[in-house]
């Protein structure tokens, strides 16, 4: 599977545009508070927003409760990727695969409404490690998805909807802790971000244009 085939797909879902942190998180929404230099050039598919949700996980008060979340959510994600890739090199049918990726997008969501909860104080490198463990460990078994299933156009789909997810934890911990930015480019290495870029998932592009730096 090439990668502007499957960034065709994820630019289906309005992905690669981000947005600077504003002076009320709160009211956070990606499209309408991005600066227009700050903008991806060129895209022209619908703008994808994220915009915090209020209400959702409001018993998460302190920033040890999100670290405990991720890491919950990371231990059901290890054990989904595990069966998903024997069943991937069982080359099962495709709705097999898919019904693994709607249960791997609940923990994704899990991981994305905890993000309202992120205080200036929470350990900032333990959430790097975290995510980016996380964001591995689903990547690699989308690569092999992708290429045991090679052109299939519903696993193209399912991936690029994983994506639009990973993309939006990545902007929702970003605009809660700028920092997180910074440190997550600076924590992936070249392979990782090779893998990320394999799947549609251009790390690089999406946190230096939310930190307005120059591509």
């Amino acid at each position: 599977m090439r990668f502007g085939a499957i960034l065709s797909a994820v630019l289906s879902f309005g992905l690669l545009v981000v947005a600077a942190p504003t002076s009320n998180v709160q009211d956070v929404a990606v499209a309408r508070s991005l600066p227009i230099d700050l903008a991806i050039r060129d895209v022209s598919a619908p703008v994808a927003r994220y915009v915090e949700e209020r209400d959702a996980f409001a018993s998460i008060q302190t920033r040890e409760d999100f670290i405990t979340t991720v890491k919950n959510a990371q231990a059901v994600i290890v054990k989904l990727c595990a069966d998903i890739t024997i069943q991937i090199n069982a080359k099962v049918d495709v709705a097999v695969v898919l019904k693994f990726f709607a249960d791997l997008t609940v923990q994704l969501d899990i991981i994305l409404k905890a993000c309202a909860s992120i205080g200036l104080l929470i350990d900032i490198n333990l959430v790097v490690k975290l995510i980016l463990d996380i964001f591995v460990t689903i990547c690699v078994v989308l690569k092999l998805c992708l290429t045991v299933y090679v052109d299939v156009a519903v696993i193209v789909s399912g991936v690029a909807a994983i994506v639009v997810y990973l993309t939006n934890i990545l902007l929702a911990i970003a605009v809660k802790n700028v920092l997180f930015a910074v440190l997550f480019i600076a924590a992936c290495t070249v392979d990782n971000l090779a893998l990320f870029l394999s799947v549609g998932l251009d790390v690089k592009v999406i946190l230096k244009a939310f930190l307005g730096i120059s591509l």
